[in-house]
């Protein structure tokens, strides 16, 4: 329901609720139909957090989420709203089925229906439950005095649950490990409003915010120098010249994204694609109208296919030294990844960075006394035998082609023996870490000779 006609006030006018309640969804909508009318994408996530112990018992309870609604409604739990009630979901989560969806919704409004509803629960399809608040006179500071307020009556629903009638923020996704555990989709990338709702969408950008530094600094170092610290470029040096003015101009752009975060995605799309654009100048296979699209509502597909995209085409078109080798996570404590170029087992060494929050000495010492590294194909009878596979050697310091991150501690792999050949030959890796590591995050590197 809504409203951009304004009250006509006038002299002797009988006032009653009604007068207000227009008074109200005129302004409401006013500012809803100019935002939308300047960006399509302004709702989604700034913050969610969730209880995933809770998870475990296959319970969902939201603890932190800072969003905007489709239809335009805030939400800031706790500061403002309060959590919608924490919902067992078992039942919406059939055996046979690998994941969940999970929305946090609130009621639409309706013409002839009531939007307050008597109690919290008792009216599940009203917007508003009343909540008294004490409020003091702004100019004074005094005279305290009751005011109802109208609470969001924000709910969680799952699943194929319907969703008529209800303003919808798909949240999560909820999946089912090989062992039966449930956890949430790390990979999941909500409708967000900023970066910084989405632990992969910051990954992302961190990730090719480095590999563009990297690649800045093989092309420059390829530089003729003219005299007074101005570069010369020959005619032979075209190509170098625009690869390097490429790089250049993005990474100011992926650094700011980096650092700032509240970035809404749309704008870090564009500036991903463009560059996919002009990189693809220097390719022959390829066009920039297959890029994918941006999709708000589905950014998990757009941004990991546009990703992956980015990396293929530079490598392709500036390889360097260091080849990051993504993983992920695809059983609980697996962490899987493919070796693309069939030269890097033979000719690079590989590092595995690790962040866990834990003691560094303690961090250093178990990493390669717990940790299993195989292929994929072996990695399950290495556990099943408990045999060691590759073994893994700290390093002080990672070597110059790989980005130094705060917190990491680098390990080498070791290119010896039969479990090494498997990956090899596969060119499959799978690593696995017991849950004792907390907040583990991992980064795998090749190293060309």
């Amino acid at each position: 329901m809504t409203s951009l006609q304004k009250i006509l006030w006038s002299e002797g006018l009988f006032l009653t609720p009604h007068h207000f309640q227009q008074w109200d969804r005129y302004h409401e909508d006013l500012l809803n139909f100019r935002f939308r009318s300047m960006n399509a994408f302004l709702w989604g996530a700034e913050e969610l957090k969730f209880n995933e112990e809770a998870l475990e018992n296959g319970v969902f309870e939201v603890l932190r989420c800072r969003a905007i609604l489709p239809d335009g409604s805030t939400v800031d739990i706790p500061g403002v709203d309060a959590p919608p009630p924490a919902r067992n979901f078992t039942e919406f989560f059939a055996p046979s089925s690998e994941r969940m969806d999970v929305f946090l919704t609130i009621p639409v409004m309706r013409v002839g229906t009531a939007s307050v509803t008597a109690g919290k629960g008792s009216d599940f399809l009203a917007r508003y439950v009343p909540h008294t608040s004490t409020v003091p006179d702004e100019n004074t500071g005094e005279n305290p005095q009751q005011v109802t307020l109208a609470a969001k009556n924000l709910r969680l629903l799952f699943g194929e649950e319907p969703l008529d009638n209800h303003s919808v923020l798909k949240i999560a996704e909820v999946r089912r490990t090989t062992e039966g555990n449930l956890v949430l989709d790390e990979n999941y990338i909500p409708p967000a409003l900023s970066l910084s709702a989405s632990r992969p969408l910051i990954d992302i950008v961190r990730r090719l915010f480095e590999i563009l530094a990297a690649k800045s600094s093989t092309l420059s170092e390829q530089r003729r120098q003219k005299g007074l610290g101005v570069a010369d470029f020959t005619t032979s040096d075209v190509a170098n010249f625009w690869l390097l003015h490429t790089v250049n101009s993005y990474l100011p752009v992926t650094m700011h994204f980096h650092h700032v975060q509240r970035i809404h995605p749309e704008q870090v799309y564009l500036a991903m694609a463009r560059l996919a654009g002009e990189l693809m100048t220097f390719v022959t296979e390829g066009h920039p109208s297959e890029l994918p699209k941006y999709i708000h509502t589905d950014l998990t597909r757009t941004f990991t296919e546009l990703d992956r995209r980015l990396r293929v085409l530079l490598e392709t078109v500036i390889p360097t030294r260091c080849v990051p080798i993504p993983l992920e996570r695809t059983k609980e404590s697996h962490y899987a990844g493919r070796i693309l170029d069939e030269r890097l087992p033979a000719t690079a060494e590989f590092f595995l960075a690790v962040y866990a929050k834990m003691p560094e000495a303690q961090l250093i010492e178990r990493v390669p006394r717990k940790s299993k590294i195989a292929s994929m194909d072996t990695i399950n009878y290495l556990l099943g035998q408990g045999l060691p596979g590759v073994l893994l050697r700290p390093v002080p310091v990672p070597p110059g082609p790989i980005p130094a991150r705060m917190g990491f501690k680098y390990f080498r792999l070791e290119k010896l023996g039969t479990y090494w050949d498997t990956i090899a030959a596969s060119r499959t890796i799978c690593i696995y870490f017991p849950a004792e590591f907390p907040e583990l995050r991992l980064e795998l590197y090749a190293v060309k000779d």
